[in-house]
Order: structure tokens, then C-alpha cells, then sequence
């Protein structure tokens, strides 16, 4: 009785290590399913999962790999109603401005016509308009600019709300709406050694350090929703 119970044991234990042996970890999936979608160009299944891709007309295609290193976790805040904010402030004070750039234009119009024709056939513009062609290049300039702080604020704002979202949202499932949401991004890097088929056909051996990201928010006083890990950044190692 002994024996056999002492039989059964070590088969148990065999089959544990087994499986033990077998698991997978999630770092590893994630980057299986990224290089193989990356290998194929599947941009329908990177887009439900990264933001993006090891391309291989310029990276080459990840044949196999081998994962070296998961660094530790960094944490970031993500204001996104700051963000938001911040593209409204812009708009408003664009909007503010082209009034004001309007109200010039109108009351010069004759001569910031004259200005931009002598411009457009590079000539001289005559002495009384002079003031004018100065004026009107500084308000192209601070409208250049506001523009530019409009479409940064955006672009930031895009960037960081669409990461969120991805990572918060289910497959096939609604986008979450994040825009009234406060929390962090949490990133960790994975080390790999991959084979590579370079895009030239060559097969080289190299390190490659891919950034895992996930975002972790809250609206208002409700309990912070962890989201599912997403690949952010891929770059070869040094």
C-alpha cells in the first residue's frame, strides 16, 4: 500500500513539472501573436493588440525567439482630462485669435492685397504699405503657431487616449470611454533573442527589446480598471 501510494507520488509530480514545464508565459504569447502578425502584415490583428509593428520590409521577420529579460514595471500618470483640456485651451485661444486676425485683415484689406501680390511676383512693395507687409507676416506667423499648438495638443492627446482605450477594451467589444478617466500607464520591456530573416534574405541572430504597456484608470470614485497588456514599441537591442 505504501508503494503504491508512494508510485502514484511521483507520477503526480512528473505531471506537474510536465505542465509546469509546458506553461507559457503571457509576455511570451503576446509577442508570438506580435511577431507573427508583424511577419504577416496582418494589420487587422496588430490593431486589436499593439500600437506598432515590426515591420519586415525594414526590420526583416522574426523566425523564433527566445525571451531573455522582463524588466520591471515603470509607472506613468495619464491626465487625460488634462490633455483634453489642454486641446480645448488651444482651440479657444486660436479661435480667440483668428477673430482678432480677421478684424486686421478687414480693415487693411487693399493693402495686404497689394502686399501679396508684390510677394507672389517678389517685388518691392511701396513705402506706404510697408508697415502693413511687416504686420501681416506677423499675424501668418502667430497663426502658424497657433495651429501648431492646436494640432500637438491634439496629437498628444490622441496618442494617449487611444493606448487607453485599446488596452481597457475588450476584442469586438465597445471602446471604452476614457476621456473623464484619471490613472497611470504601467510599461515593462522584454528582452529577446530572435532569429531574424533580414529583408535583404539574410539570417542574423539578434536582441530585441519590445515595450509591453497597459493602462490602469478610474472615473470619479470607482474601483481602477486594470486593462490587458498591448505592445507599444519594439527596437533592436544594444
Amino acid at each position: 500500500m505504501h508503494r503504491r501510494s508512494r508510485s502514484s507520488f511521483v507520477v503526480l509530480a512528473s505531471i506537474i513539472a510536465l505542465a509546469a514545464g509546458c506553461t507559457v508565459a503571457p509576455e511570451e504569447k503576446i509577442l508570438r501573436d506580435f511577431f507573427r502578425a508583424s511577419r504577416l502584415r496582418d494589420n487587422s490583428a496588430l490593431g486589436t493588440f499593439a500600437t506598432t509593428s515590426f515591420d519586415p520590409r525594414t526590420a526583416g521577420q522574426v523566425q523564433s525567439f527566445e525571451v531573455l529579460e522582463i524588466g520591471s514595471e515603470r509607472r506613468t500618470p495619464v491626465p487625460i482630462r488634462e490633455y483634453s483640456e489642454a486641446v480645448d485651451a488651444a482651440r479657444q485661444a486660436e479661435q480667440a485669435f483668428s477673430k482678432e486676425k480677421m478684424a486686421y485683415q478687414n480693415a487693411n484689406l487693399r493693402a495686404i492685397e497689394r502686399v501679396v501680390l508684390a510677394e507672389r511676383r517678389q517685388t518691392s512693395v511701396g513705402r506706404q504699405d510697408a508697415a502693413v507687409q511687416t504686420a501681416w507676416a506677423k499675424w501668418r506667423a502667430d497663426a502658424a503657431q497657433h495651429a501648431k499648438a492646436v494640432s500637438e495638443a491634439r496629437v498628444k492627446l490622441r496618442s494617449i487616449q487611444g493606448l487607453a482605450e485599446l488596452s481597457l477594451s475588450n476584442p469586438n467589444g465597445p471602446t471604452p470611454d476614457v476621456a473623464k478617466m484619471v490613472g497611470e500607464v504601467v510599461e515593462k520591456d522584454v528582452t529577446v533573442r530572435a532569429d531574424v530573416r533580414t529583408p535583404d534574405g539574410q539570417e542574423a541572430e539578434q536582441t530585441i527589446v519590445v515595450t509591453l504597456s497597459r493602462a490602469v484608470m478610474r472615473e470619479g470614485n470607482a474601483e481602477p480598471s486594470t486593462g490587458r497588456w498591448i505592445v507599444t514599441h519594439a527596437r533592436a537591442g544594444t
